[in-house]
Order: structure tokens, then C-alpha cells, then sequence
């Protein structure tokens, strides 16, 4: 994250991924000088095994995880 924290100083660009630079956008932190979005193709998937089900501390990890991305791409 030293990049950003350069770009946030004045210190020139950073490339990030939306997911990481978002907030700081949001807030007025940083500033996007280009329109242009490059799509991201990549995904990640959340998997718990039926042990981890039974586990108040892993279920409580997914919702929040979940509740985080359902977030983001209202956001978005």
C-alpha cells in the first residue's frame, strides 16, 4: 500500500484494483484521473467445510465477509 500512500501525498499515480482504492476514492483521498475502468476477471469464492459450519467463529467470519462484498457491489 506504499503506493497509495505516496499518490494520497502528491507524489504521482498508483494502479490499484477498485476493491483497494475505493474507499480512498469515495472519501476524496485519491482521485481517478481517467475514465477508463480495465476490467478484472478474477474471482473468489468462499468455502467452509461442514465442520467450519459448526463453528460460531468461522460462521460469523463468512457473514461478515458476505455482508462486505454485497456492499462493495452496491457501490459499485
Amino acid at each position: 500500500m506504499v503506493g497509495l500512500s505516496v499518490a494520497m501525498a502528491g507524489g504521482g499515480l498508483c494502479l490499484a484494483h477498485d476493491t483497494i482504492a475505493r474507499r480512498l476514492l469515495d472519501e476524496g483521498r485519491l482521485t481517478a484521473p481517467f475514465e477508463h475502468r480495465a476490467p478484472m476477471p478474477e474471482a473468489y469464492y468462499l468455502l467452509l467445510s461442514p465442520q467450519a459450519e459448526e463453528t460460531p467463529g468461522a460462521v460469523a467470519f463468512a457473514d461478515w465477509i458476505r455482508a462486505e462484498i454485497a456492499a462493495e457491489q452496491h457501490r459499485a
